[in-house]
């Protein structure tokens, strides 16, 4: 796909879900901008602001709050309604009254937040945190999203200006960016990071087709610098939220870093990460830049020296010990894994944590891929459920089709029904009555929803209950969620909080489900691909409800929302609604876990099947490499023998014989083995 064709079709995009949402196509440009820069790892939440008529040449498009970097972001969007051809370039000027603008917001809303917005709107109270918070931040960042194209000639989008005294600098996303990420087949940008002025000596620990392996000193001064410009986007395989100083760990660093400088390399296990590509210098011993760095174990340690180097603690005798894997792009979602799962551990890490890797991200991928829903009254396609497992998969599966291939892929696709992995992790974080933990934003839920998948190690004997019947339910709970967060801006009570409404009525509908014991006929909205109006009225009821609980709030409402006393004070001030199993829209709790029951029964002996059916196909010579190592380990019989010499042959054994085996050839898989299949 060209970056012409990509730009039409966004276009259309952004223009289908203005007419579906009764909102603009600007906004809808936003919201998709922004949330494609928190699955990058560039923000970590935004909050759009509503704008009032007589703010619009001052007050920015969106918020954002950084609380670990101490970072205000303001958001400006430069939206141009036309088509590439006619669609003019983003200048320098426009860049700069981006600065102007925020800067006149900042300087309002640090005089006098009544001058901002009136009392108690979601405006006022982003004022009045920003005026609350000024002496905390460190530095402020304008972001700016744009469809225009950057110019060539914005050579340089580094401000020197100042606001008071604090920092500031620019960072863009126009289209053409966005473009490049997702056609790049991977879910981040490039990373860079040089080492010119200082070359890392490097040590060759090993080298196979696959991988080749450094030990490098690490300059703590110089890992403090890469952490604090690309912050958690060096942390996208190792998923673990950063927890300030709170764990004796994080407190050991610090105490180290100040007062036993020169012991820490003795002390600190290192970090652990990896690269696709390294340039060295004219010896070939030295490391000048490595792309795409990505740190797999160590985040912990990371953080806690660019948090010392903040403080000013003195790091220039501190070096950290560091593995680099270099791995070509193709292998990096095979072995990054597997490096982060074996890898020393300063804090135990769930593997659960490495993101769209894990098991379950696959299973709902392939469900997403196989399952149709039933045809619609006046619907031309098939209209599935897309899972992009990872960003930039939907438009990838396009890359090679002919414009008339694209539209029919989106035909049986359509955009509308794409779930990204924290879409996911909002949706079921909100049924999971954990409505404060969705309100942190997406990537912060998203590393709160992962703790609740099955450990990898785990997944063989956890992973029935994610069938199809889970996949229709899953579907069933998007489809209520986004007709609901469709219809709250429509209601006259709607006040501009629409993400914190939403998740809140959805975990309130749950909880009165769970005290009536019943649950949704997730069958029949799968069949009818909508959300049943009694549903949606009466989750409408619950939303005015708890619009007013949060707008009751003294301070910001969005605040409020995040903490669990929020929630706990819903449920003290609520009566719960007592639902009924009327067999249509609410079905009786036994009826669910039967079903459920039988679903994961079916599930377990499908799993069977695949894997003796898989046993069958692997190569002759593969065998002989497992048959290796389980002599190796000790894990050999005369019953696995004859069984490996049987397979080789191609002979079909005993059913209960392959069970035999099936442990040890898991075993291998997961110690890094690989096998091939016949030809």
């Amino acid at each position: 796909m060209t970056f012409e064709e990509y730009y039409a079709e966004k276009m259309d995009e952004y223009r289908s879900y203005a007419l579906q949402n009764g909102t603009s196509k600007e906004y809808e440009f936003l919201r998709s901008c922004l949330d494609a820069t928190v699955d990058y790892g560039d923000l970590e939440s935004y909050e759009i602001l509503e704008k009032e008529i007589d703010t619009v040449n001052w007050q920015p498009d969106a918020i954002s709050f950084n609380t670990e970097f101490s970072q205000l972001i303001i958001i400006v969007s430069i939206f141009s309604d036309t088509d590439l051809k006619t669609s003019t370039s983003l200048t320098k000027t426009e860049i700069n009254n981006s600065f102007t603008r925020s800067k006149r917001f900042i300087d309002r809303c640090k005089k006098d937040p009544n001058s901002v917005a009136k009392l108690n709107t979601n405006l006022y109270h982003v004022a009045q945190q920003i005026k609350d918070s000024w002496n905390a931040y460190k530095n402020i960042r304008i972001l700016i999203v744009s469809n225009k194209v950057i110019s060539t000639r914005v050579d340089n989008i580094q401000q020197k200006d100042k606001i008071e005294d604090k920092n500031v600098v620019f960072g863009i996303w126009d289209l053409s960016r966005f473009f490049n990420v997702e056609s790049s087949q991977t879910e981040r940008e490039e990373i860079i990071v040089d080492f010119t002025d200082n070359p890392l000596a490097t040590l060759e620990a090993s080298s196979t087709d696959e991988m080749q392996s450094y030990l490098v000193m690490m300059p703590a001064t110089k890992l403090a610098e890469i952490y604090g410009l690309w912050k958690s986007r060096i942390l996208e395989q190792n998923v673990r939220s950063y927890l300030q100083n709170r764990s004796n760990v994080n407190k050991g660093i610090l105490l180290t870093l100040e007062q036993n400088p020169s012991r820490f390399f003795a002390y600190n296990n290192g970090i652990t990460t990896t690269g696709e590509r390294l340039e060295f210098d004219a010896s070939g011993k030295k490391i000048l830049k490595i792309h795409n760095l990505q740190i797999v174990n160590g985040g912990q340690t990371t953080a806690s020296i660019y948090r010392a180097s903040v403080q000013k603690t003195e790091l220039s005798e501190v070096n950290v010990q560091m593995k680099l894997s270099v791995i070509e792009k193709d292998k990096v979602s095979k072995l990054v894994p597997k490096i982060a799962e074996f890898a020393n551990k300063q804090n135990p890490v769930n593997a659960a944590d490495l993101g769209s890797n894990h098991p379950y991200h696959q299973k709902i991928e392939i469900l997403s891929r196989k399952l149709i829903p039933p045809p619609q009254e006046n619907q031309v396609g098939l209209g599935k459920w897309f899972y992009e497992r990872s960003r930039g998969q939907y438009l990838n599966e396009q890359n090679d089709k002919t414009p008339s291939q694209r539209k029919e892929f989106q035909r049986h696709n359509p955009k509308t029904k794409q779930i990204t992995k924290t879409d996911l992790g909002l949706t079921l974080n909100s049924w999971l009555q954990k409505p404060y933990h969705v309100s942190k934003g997406a990537q912060a839920n998203f590393k709160e929803f992962i703790k609740s998948l099955p450990l990898i190690e785990e997944w063989d004997n956890n992973n029935a209950q994610y069938n199809e019947d889970y996949f229709y339910t899953l579907i069933a709970k998007t489809i209520i969620m986004r007709s609901l967060r469709n219809e709250v801006p429509k209601q006259e009570w709607y006040k501009g909080i629409p993400a914190n409404v939403v998740t809140y009525s959805i975990s309130w509908l749950s909880l009165c489900m769970e005290k009536s014991k019943v649950g949704i006929n997730s069958q029949l909205i799968w069949r009818n691909q909508s959300c049943p109006i009694e549903i949606l009225e009466m989750l409408l009821l619950f939303a005015e409800q708890i619009n007013t609980h949060l707008q009751s709030f003294e301070g910001n409402p969005t605040t409020y929302a995040k903490s669990e006393r929020c929630w706990k004070e819903l449920i003290s001030k609520l009566h719960v609604e007592i639902l009924q199993a009327d067999g249509k829209n609410f079905i009786d709790v036994s009826e669910i876990k039967s079903a459920e029951g039988a679903a994961k029964k079916e599930q377990k002996k499908i799993n069977k099947l695949l894997k003796e059916i898989n046993l069958y196909q692997i190569d002759k010579n593969s065998w002989e490499e497992i048959y290796n190592f389980m002599l190796k380990y000790n894990k050999m019989s005369p019953n696995k023998d004859r069984l490996i010499r049987s397979l080789q042959k191609g002979e079909i054994p005993d059913e209960k014989l392959l069970n035999i085996i099936l442990k040890d050839v898991n075993e291998y898989i997961k110690l890094g083995g690989k096998y091939d299949y016949k030809t």
